[in-house]
């Protein structure tokens, strides 16, 4: 029986939207670029402003928020990762605005969790009595039926670059959300330093959760792999349609944004977000097979336009 992948944008839409409820009064939202697309697979703005949320922003170097004199919540809730660099530029913006707005409260929302320097640093700046810090992890995000991603940006050059196993834990967090609404996976295998981490980082979190975890689960294995492990896959070229359609113009959270591409000069194509992935099985057949073979099949596909989306619909290839 096919796992029912919804339950994991559920979960994560409840976490958010409790969060957000959480914080009292009306608010603007300012969220780093990096982190919009996964945030929109999970709450759109009905259910942001469900939570008292007034306006969103996109945080900018150039073009701030405007202050509460022009018209701004009471509150301004800032959704970053957990970057030094993001951070730092966030209070210099948030010191200039609290020097006229003694009333202004922040809040910092990091994507996947705090870090003691980044708490550090907001006591450095001096701003320890307006900004209020918190963390944040959407869980895993299902791109097919049986396909997830964590959609976490900076998370390869943080862990596997600077060798930070900081943000490990949030990997960690995400298996145990499955294991949450699946039950408890029988048997794990790890490879590598990192993947061994996690699966002890794991056997802590279901310890603390006692009987909670449901002992029949869907999932019979599960395999945790470093990426340091096999670098070569990387370096292979992509053979299939699917793979060309993210070389050319980039998947996101399993869709594409025609008109966030400057390449794209067709005009119908820019307000259209074609849904790659998705739970349809008939497409799988056509969305993998290599391209050589795919492009006799082209003239048959029809391209459907539903509420300002894409989504294939393929004949059959025989």
């Amino acid at each position: 029986m096919p796992l029912d992948v919804t339950l994991l944008r559920q979960l994560s839409t409840e976490s958010l939207t409790a969060l957000l409820r959480g914080l009292p009064g009306e608010k603007d939202v300012v969220i780093e670029p990096s982190l919009m697309k996964p945030l929109d697979k999970i709450a759109g703005m009905t259910v942001l402003k469900s939570c008292g949320v007034r306006r969103v922003f996109k945080l900018s170097r150039t073009d701030p928020p405007p202050s509460q004199q022009a018209g701004a919540a009471a509150s301004r809730v800032y959704l970053l990762t957990s970057s030094l660099i993001e951070t730092k530029y966030v209070l210099d913006q948030l010191r200039g605005v609290a020097g006229g707005n003694s009333g202004l409260t922040a809040y910092i929302v990091f994507v996947p969790k705090v870090l003691q320097s980044l708490r550090s640093l907001v006591e450095e700046e001096g701003l320890a009595d307006v900004v209020h810090t918190m963390d944040f992890m959407w869980q895993l995000m299902p791109l097919d039926s049986d396909l997830f991603n964590l959609e976490l940006p900076n998370f390869f050059k943080t862990t596997f670059v600077k060798s930070d196993l900081s943000l490990l834990s949030s990997v960690t967090k995400s298996v145990f959300g499955l294991e949450t609404l699946f039950g408890k996976i029988p048997n794990r295998v790890a490879v590598g330093l990192r993947a061994s981490h996690v699966l002890d980082q794991l056997e802590v979190l279901e310890s603390n959760a006692g009987n909670d975890l449901d002992p029949k689960c869907d999932i019979g294995h599960l395999f945790l792999v470093d990426r340091d492990v096999d670098f070569a896959s990387c370096l292979l070229s992509p053979v299939t349609y699917e793979a060309l359609l993210d070389e050319v113009f980039g998947i996101k959270c399993g869709a594409i944004d025609f008109g966030s591409d400057p390449n794209v000069v067709n005009e119908k194509l820019r307000n259209v977000k074609l849904q790659v992935g998705g739970y349809k099985q008939p497409q799988l057949c056509i969305r993998t097979y290599p391209i050589f073979a795919y492009c006799r099949f082209l003239p048959r596909i029809r391209c459907s336009r539903t509420s300002g989306s894409s989504t294939f619909h393929p004949s059959s290839p025989s």
